[in-house]
């Protein structure tokens, strides 16, 4: 019995020991720092990514759970802005699985709608895009996250705008406004506000468009959120220079960008300055439009904006072209291919090093199930030891009963027998 207990005691230890280690390691993962990740995500991709391929190969010993199906869908977002779909899809197809099998069903939601985004942003797949996009909106129903009901409606409009189907995007985002504005969600409601300003442009109907932006106005002013009265300014500069007033559409521009200083917006101050060139080149004021630009690459040098400034430098090229400054103009091509070959090599390195994190997932898969295997032969070992060991001792306890009986038995026949004699012998006398 002793042997039978100090045998389960060492079996369970074994397990312990194993479970604590793979929790001390889940928690170190857990500590991989989203908000750096988050901060060069659109500002520097590929710095972004280097902290994600090291946090996933500090997790690669570790059992799958959504602390790493979190780190691949990241990976994901960031290819699928880089426009490399295909390992982008690898990443989320692989998140996805493991937030099934975790049963996280929130992350497993918001990954489902960026796959629905990665197949609106490619071409010829708006099919695969709606189809996930209803996934991802009945997960997000059954989860009770309306915040996610939103973004997924927004998400499906901007293909039904693109598509020029308006009059299902204005429905999807009257919802979206709906739910918003119910929920209190100021936040979703200006983006969604913004983009039905945007669809009613489009739809060339800018009265109604102006109605939007100037809600999208009041809801800045009441809650004091530059950000949200640049994003007016901006609607109304497409209204103006849609009517062909341009320098009125420019007007707004700068407020907008006045707007963005103040919060310190470093993204949009660039993207401003950029849409300021660019309006001012379309209508053929190419000393403007170059300036700007310039402003909009500095700018974007200072904040190190990789993919912007490589968009900037190209425009700056086809600006000086313009305005017959082809030394400059030949200067700005230059940089532009040297962005552009750079990160050629980037993205080579990139997808390099996903075929060695998916050569080494499938190492550890195999391992892991080895692994697995092992312990079950194991258990199933220790455990059968354990049943014998108790079997046994029934059996030997079992059979020590049965020869003490045995004895006792033996015991009484003989003083029975004695007994016996003894009155035989007292009847012969």
């Amino acid at each position: 019995m002793k042997k039978g207990c100090l045998l389960f005691y060492v079996f369970m230890l074994y397990f312990c020991a194993a479970n604590a280690q793979n929790h001390g390691i889940a928690i170190s993962i857990n500590t991989f720092n989203l908000d750096t990740i988050l901060k060069y995500r659109d500002k520097d991709p590929f710095i972004s990514l280097q902290y994600l391929h090291k946090a996933q190969s500090n997790a690669q010993n570790l059992p799958e759970h959504s602390t790493i199906a979190e780190i691949l869908y990241h990976k994901g977002y960031i290819y699928r802005q880089l426009g490399l779909y295909d390992i982008a899809l690898t990443n989320y197809l692989w998140s996805l699985s493991i937030a099934d099998k975790a049963k996280d069903r929130c992350l497993d939601a918001w990954v489902l709608l960026d796959i629905a985004n990665l197949y609106r942003d490619k071409k010829n797949s708006d099919k695969l895009a709606l189809e996930y996009y209803e996934n991802a909106r009945k997960r997000f129903s059954d989860y009770q996250d309306l915040i996610g009901s939103i973004v997924t409606n927004f998400s499906e409009a901007e293909l039904h705008m693109n598509n020029r189907s308006y009059n299902t995007a204005i429905h999807l985002l009257e919802i979206a406004n709906s739910t918003s504005s119910m929920l209190g969600e100021k936040n979703q409601k200006a983006k969604v506000l913004m983009l039905l300003g945007q669809v009613y442009l489009q739809k060339k109907e800018p009265s109604k468009a102006n109605a939007y932006f100037g809600e999208l106005m009041r809801l800045g002013s009441d809650k004091k959120s530059s950000e949200m009265m640049a994003s007016a300014y901006k609607g109304y500069a497409s209204i103006a220079i849609f009517k062909g007033k341009i320098n009125e559409g420019i007007t707004f521009f700068f407020a907008a960008l006045e707007c963005y200083k103040r919060i310190n917006d470093k993204t949009n101050i660039v993207f401003t300055l950029d849409k300021i060139g660019q309006t001012y080149f379309e209508n053929g004021n190419f000393s403007d439009a170059s300036k700007h630009t310039e402003m909009a690459l500095v700018a974007a040098e200072n904040n190190n904006y990789i993919i912007q400034q490589r968009i900037l430098l190209k425009k700056l090229s086809i600006y000086y072209a313009a305005s017959k400054d082809f030394e400059t103009a030949n200067t700005k091509q230059n940089k532009y291919i040297a962005l552009l070959e750079n990160e050629a090599i980037n993205n080579s390195a990139l997808i390099q090093n996903e075929y060695k994190m998916e050569a080494q997932r499938k190492e550890n898969a195999a391992l892991n199930n080895w692994t697995k295997n092992q312990r079950m032969l194991i258990s199933i070992c220790i455990f059968s030891g354990l049943a014998f060991l108790m079997l046994l001792f029934v059996a030997v306890t079992k059979n020590k009963k049965l020869q003490e009986s045995h004895i006792n038995l033996l015991a009484k026949g003989t003083e029975l027998q004695k007994k016996k004699n003894e009155l035989i012998a007292l009847n012969t006398q």
